[in-house]
């Protein structure tokens, strides 16, 4: 979510994030996107990404705010996953809500030691994503190499192939896996369709983001209901 619309998040260059363009609806908007969704499936979770506040960028703030309540609103059981580049516990508390589970993006964070003090002041379950641009991981390496650092959820942020549709980098994924332990390991980046996800879940990934796949309409209700099944 950029300036208040949803965009179409590509390789991770974000200076070419343009409004989504979909063939499961003709709006950009937050609300009439989740409403899609919804009506393809009706998913538990939904991963979003204040883009304006991981760039730091002009201050949305309230905007968001309100497309997250409007959201809830219309659909209460559903749980949100939000990267907003939180990196301190003042920009943690500004999203108190029940249905919001923060999302901690190794990318925010310039040392392990802010990561470690914003994470012992935290009392909920949070989701932690390992990101990795198309040269390099991005943020603390010990973050990366120490999975007593990670909390329950891992997500695997391949940057380059988010949206990509070139399928799911396989060696960042097994390598975060072989450290996982029970933790659930999250894939996002490069999902195409039913046949990527079966992969996944042979090599015990817990779940993916599929938002580009879903718009595509390369996954279908008919997929979704049987992987459920």
């Amino acid at each position: 979510m950029l300036n208040g619309v949803v965009v179409h998040a590509k390789k991770g260059i974000r200076s070419e994030y343009h409004p989504i363009q979909s063939a499961l609806t003709n709006s950009s908007q937050p609300v009439d996107i989740v409403k899609a969704f919804q009506r393809l499936h009706p998913f538990k979770t939904l991963y979003i990404a204040d883009l304006n506040a991981i760039q730091s960028l002009e201050n949305t703030g309230e905007c968001h705010h309100q497309t997250l309540e409007t959201i809830h609103q219309l659909f209460p059981d559903l749980t949100i996953w939000l990267d907003a580049g939180i990196n301190s516990a003042s920009r943690a508390e500004k999203w108190p809500s029940d249905y919001i589970q923060i999302v901690l993006g190794s990318e925010s964070f310039s040392t392990i030691a802010q990561y470690q003090s914003l994470t012992s002041k935290l009392i909920r379950p949070f989701t932690l994503s390992l990101d990795f641009s198309p040269q390099s991981y991005l943020g603390p390496e010990a973050l990366l190499q120490d999975p007593q650092l990670w909390p329950a959820q891992i997500i695997a942020m391949t940057l380059s192939q988010v949206g990509a549709n070139t399928g799911v980098n396989i060696q960042i994924l097994q390598s975060i896996l072989s450290k996982a332990g029970k933790r659930g390991v999250y894939a996002a980046g490069g999902i195409r369709d039913i046949n990527d996800l079966l992969q996944l879940r042979q090599q015990a990934v817990k779940g993916a983001l599929i938002a580009s796949a879903l718009h595509n309409k390369q996954l279908t209700s008919i997929d979704l209901a049987n992987l459920c099944a």
